[in-house]
């Protein structure tokens, strides 16, 4: 049922439920291309727990995190560069009516059969957008975590 109300628009823009962000999301918006899933990076942002890893023109190669590295292309690995992910990405609405899962099953991102490599076979491109300003960020993993941001959020309004 969801999958029909999406395709009343051409994107559709997604937030990690433990991410809070201050950035240009008409800036980002409008970097966005056909058929390709763009993911927000901000060079800003101290050392998160996953890495982009990005070949020619920002195109997403694979993640580096604590567990291991995955990649979805092999070409491009030789003039590889870095890029912190802030989990916000746009998707192209068409890319979820296209993709075939039950409706709740989470199909997740950075791994075997994720949405990145969902769509990448499918014929879309994933790239990373890291020219956009972010003025706050905040990753909340842990309870000590939450109760720091809740300290300064409260601190600072």
């Amino acid at each position: 049922m969801a999958k029909k109300y999406l395709l009343d628009y051409e994107y559709v823009i997604s937030f990690n439920g433990d991410t809070i962000i201050d950035f240009d999301v008409l800036g980002f918006i409008n970097k966005k291309s056909q058929k390709t899933i763009s993911l927000l990076s901000g060079h800003s942002i101290e050392t998160l727990p996953k890495t982009l890893v990005l070949g020619d023109g920002n195109e997403l190669l694979g993640i580096e995190g604590p567990a291991g590295g995955y990649f979805y292309e092999t070409r491009g690995r030789a003039k590889m560069t870095y890029s912190n992910y802030v989990g916000v990405n746009i998707l192209p609405s068409t890319l979820i009516s296209e993709l075939h899962y039950n409706e709740g099953e989470f199909l997740g991102i950075f791994g075997n059969q994720d949405l990145i490599e969902l769509a990448l076979a499918k014929g879309y491109k994933a790239k990373v957008i890291n020219s956009i300003k972010i003025k706050k960020f905040f990753s909340i993993n842990t309870i000590d975590e939450f109760k720091e941001v809740e300290g300064l959020l409260n601190q600072n309004g």
